[in-house]
């Protein structure tokens, strides 16, 4: 399962922990690695996000969860789907209900 999390600064982080935490972030980027397809941060932003492909929602609540600037961020996640697959399942809804009419 594929989803898109986007991570958008709510809180200030206060400036005494900001090296720990990147050093932090930088160790789960490495942690991850297998789990996170695809990662970057926002130009000009204190934001980011990246494409996680796990076996399970838990897995992906244990990779947020452990997002070291997660406590100070707002989290999107988003489950992605194949664009071929879900256009073809939108056509066969669409020709099912007219087939009803």
């Amino acid at each position: 399962m594929k989803f898109l999390i986007i991570s958008k600064n709510k809180y200030m982080t206060p400036p005494e922990v900001v090296p720990s935490l990147v050093d932090a972030t930088l160790a789960w980027t490495r942690k991850y690695e297998r789990q996170i397809e695809q990662i970057w941060s926002f130009a000009g932003q204190q934001a980011g996000g990246g494409i996680a492909d796990v076996e399970s929602l838990e897995e992906l609540n244990t990779i947020i969860g452990e997002f070291p600037l997660c406590q100070f961020s707002e989290m999107e996640v988003y489950p992605l789907v194949d664009l071929v697959v879900s256009l073809q399942q939108q056509k066969e809804t669409l020709q099912n209900i007219s087939a009803r009419v």
